[in-house]
């Protein structure tokens, strides 16, 4: 009988050791499955965000760089505001400031109402010009002959150029900015 309880007894040695042994394969198997699988994966994917973001940076290149007007002289403009009266101040885009005041202000801008305690309100619009050059280089040097440069600039208002100085006189109403016409009767 002693014999025999040696013989199971070493059989569950074996087959312990065995056991061990096996999941020990197969948790290298597993494991080197898994580094395979995610290896490949993430390989995959990397070259799929490398595409994404080739194509992102290129699509944000084509739009940003193909505006002129809007790289060499931006969206908005300096400004400055004057008045001989003191105590005036000027209300452009919703925002008062005191007379003197140089302003940014962004070039779609044409109205500024000049107000005084004394002279009373009044409205003023001014005529920007048109930068022709800016117009002629996005047509040349822009996707689409010049499709997007036009759409970007003329949104933004970065063809058109403020005068730098506004003067406005509350006594006789006059000012240095060529005033915009109205219609026609």
């Amino acid at each position: 009988m002693g014999n025999v309880f040696c013989y199971v007894m070493r059989l569950v040695q074996l087959l312990t050791a065995k056991s061990a042994e096996i999941i020990a394969v197969s948790a290298s198997a597993i494991r080197v499955t898994f580094q395979f699988i995610v290896t490949r994966w993430l390989g995959v994917m990397k070259l799929h965000i490398k595409r994404i973001t080739i194509t992102l940076v290129c699509g944000a290149g084509v739009v940003l760089l193909s505006s002129c007007a809007a790289i060499f002289t931006g969206t908005k403009q300096d400004v400055a505001f004057l008045s001989p009266q003191g105590g005036g101040s000027v209300l452009v885009d919703e925002q008062k400031h005191t007379l003197p005041a140089t302003l940014k202000i962004s070039k779609k801008v044409d109205t500024a109402v000049f107000s005084h305690p004394k002279y009373g309100s009044k409205s003023l619009s001014w005529q920007r010009d048109f930068q022709w050059g800016f117009f002629w280089l996005d047509f040349l040097f822009t996707p689409g002959y010049g499709v997007s440069g036009f759409v970007v600039d003329g949104v933004t208002g970065a063809w058109m150029k403020h005068p730098s100085i506004i003067n406005y006189n509350f006594k006789n109403g006059s000012t240095n900015a060529r005033i915009k016409q109205g219609p026609k009767n």
